[in-house]
């Protein structure tokens, strides 16, 4: 897998898509392009997330065609799409913008990381991440159900 190595848990920072994006290239530099350099502009999950990612982004520019990407990232095992916007939105606006990030990390939650099908909250040593069984195993990650744990977050 080119441009992250979640067996050390650090993806590589990009400028550009990952060399993994394949169909969502285009998409996910866009979205990199939202992020002020500031931030450091870097895709921080999985392959597996990058649909999730480009669904979220395309409802976001349907409210806010300028709106500002802070920082998409896997945090404690689900995606975090950290975005504001500059425009003068309604109520009603903000909480589309809010609704939209929150079913992302719901989707992410249910979805492996790495491969994209049915994945599970999964730990090792004290690090989460959604996988599936056949992702999971061979890193170490073992399902915090079947494990009888809970995520707890420090």
């Amino acid at each position: 897998m080119t441009g992250h190595d979640l067996s050390r848990g650090m993806p590589r920072p990009a400028q550009f898509a990952p060399d993994d994006a394949g169909a969502h290239a285009d998409a996910l530099e866009r979205i990199l392009r939202r992020i002020p350099q500031r931030w450091g502009r870097e895709i921080s999950h999985g392959p597996g997330w990058y649909p999730i990612v480009v669904a979220c982004h395309e409802q976001l520019v349907a409210i806010d065609p300028d709106y500002v990407v802070h920082q998409v990232k896997q945090k404690y095992g689900t995606l975090n799409y950290y975005c504001t916007s500059d425009a003068e939105l309604t109520p009603e606006q903000w909480e589309a913008f809010d609704a939209i990030t929150d079913q992302a990390a719901r989707v992410s939650a249910v979805t492996c990381e790495l491969c994209g099908e049915p994945g599970e909250m999964c730990e090792r040593r004290e690090w989460f991440k959604t996988l599936c069984v056949p992702c999971g195993e061979p890193l170490g990650y073992l399902s915090v159900a079947r494990k009888g744990g809970a995520v707890e977050q420090h």
